[in-house]
């Protein structure tokens, strides 16, 4: 599998992609069978390139293009995963956002929903500022990763952004612990108050900014 976080490059990589995936595999392209593609719901931009791609090996291969439901895609492999206690006990085999063994991610992830449903006005405020690549790097909400989650974290760029009410100030070594664990996964850990964040965004954006580049 090859992913790409920086920026929009899609179209100049993807070819290059395959290229370098099918040597990684030890296949020619003339070992393909079929092609098949996701045809959605996602990113309108992403798909057009991905079909427009598939369209075109199949039309040069000659070979059938096969169209797949994203939603559908998913459910089957979630409940292949959730009959197989061999594979649920394994790292999760997901896409390169997924940092978390299956049995974290399938106990954390209804909870990381929760989170966001019922996120604090800080946290609404900040992640108007921090979405759609708002600093230039794709941020994700209420992430899980390990066995925690995270209130905002670049993959791309290893960072993590919490934003703290009243209940980390009972709770520092429990924190301190946990932002611990987290830096030997390979992060780094920055922490805002709800109070810094409401007061001045845009100066809350800043910092996370310098750290980013």
């Amino acid at each position: 599998m090859k992913e790409e976080n920086a920026g929009y490059t899609h179209a100049e990589k993807i070819t290059l992609f395959i290229e370098q995936v099918l040597k990684d595999a030890g296949k020619k392209i003339s070992d393909v069978d079929a092609v098949a593609v996701s045809f959605g719901p996602g990113s309108y931009t992403g798909l057009r390139i991905g079909v427009s791609t598939a369209k075109g090996l199949c039309y040069a291969l000659e070979k059938p293009l096969i169209a797949i439901e994203t939603l559908r895609s998913l459910a089957v492999r979630f409940v292949d995963l959730m009959s197989d206690p061999d594979k649920a006990n394994n790292k999760f085999q997901g896409p390169g956002y997924h940092l978390s063994d299956w049995n974290n991610y399938r106990r954390n992830y209804p909870r990381a929903l929760g989170l966001r449903e019922n996120a604090t006005e800080a946290e609404n405020l900040l992640w108007e500022n921090l979405k759609g690549k708002g600093t230039g790097y794709k941020f994700r909400r209420q992430h899980v990763i390990d066995q925690f989650i995270v209130d905002f974290v670049c993959i791309s760029k290893k960072l993590i952004v919490e934003v703290d009410g009243k209940i980390h100030e009972s709770q520092k070594e429990y924190d301190e612990g946990r932002t611990t664990m987290l830096e030997q996964l390979g992060f780094t850990v920055i922490r805002f108050t709800n109070e810094e964040v409401i007061a001045n965004v845009i100066q809350v954006v800043s910092k996370i900014k310098s750290f980013l580049s």
